[in-house]
């Protein structure tokens, strides 16, 4: 399959970038700096994007088709910020623009939208109370994808380690979740190993 992943150089796109060539998919990685990709592979592309700047994406869109948009945009930062949303608003116009199609991937965060009620109680205060602007810049990164058009896989993973892959996790779009972290390979595992899904989905995604 042919996939764009936006974000390749973080640690989640990172895993996702792996794994996603492992299982012999084509890999486009939109980055900022390409000097942080130091993966090399020939089913391997790396291009310099910037997520603030629709233009990026245009010209990517004209010269390629995809199967799959991932969208693994995060950063480290607590205070307000656009960057989910509005990186996710420009890649979804440049498609549209673009006159194809692509499923999109989205990496949010359990305590986004419903998957709130999922949590333990004392959890989901303490984790809104930290979290907000980040849970709200997924919200919106989240509504801008159902509303799209395009079909959509929202992943909304508890807290991420860098641990190895497991394989021992649980996704579930209702119903309580363990609390405990998941690692970053086990999300990427379990994107890689369900691109094949037709079905619109959004789950959250823990380990058992």
């Amino acid at each position: 399959m042919q996939i764009l992943l936006v974000g390749a150089s973080g640690k989640t796109g990172t895993e996702i970038m792996k794994q996603a060539l492992a299982a012999n998919h084509h890999v486009i990685a939109a980055v900022r700096n390409p000097s942080k990709i130091e993966l090399t592979n020939p089913m391997l592309q790396v291009i310099e994007t910037d997520v603030t700047n629709i233009a990026s994406f245009q010209a990517i869109f004209e010269n390629h088709q995809f199967d799959h948009v991932i969208i693994a945009l995060g950063n480290n930062a607590l205070g307000k910020s656009t960057l989910r949303s509005g990186g996710t608003a420009n890649v979804l116009a440049a498609l549209k623009k673009s006159g194809k199609s692509a499923r999109i991937w989205v990496i949010s965060s359990v305590g986004a939208g419903s998957s709130r009620k999922q949590l333990p109680f004392l959890l989901r205060i303490t984790m809104l109370a930290i979290l907000r602007n980040v849970i709200k810049d997924h919200e919106l990164q989240e509504n801008l994808v159902q509303s799209s058009g395009f079909s959509f896989t929202i992943v909304r993973p508890t807290g991420l380690t860098d641990l190895p892959v497991t394989g021992n996790y649980t996704a579930l779009s209702e119903g309580k979740l363990a609390t405990g972290q998941i690692p970053r390979a086990d999300v990427a595992h379990f994107i890689v190993s369900n691109l094949g899904m037709k079905e619109n989905l959004i789950t959250s995604i823990s380990k058992k």
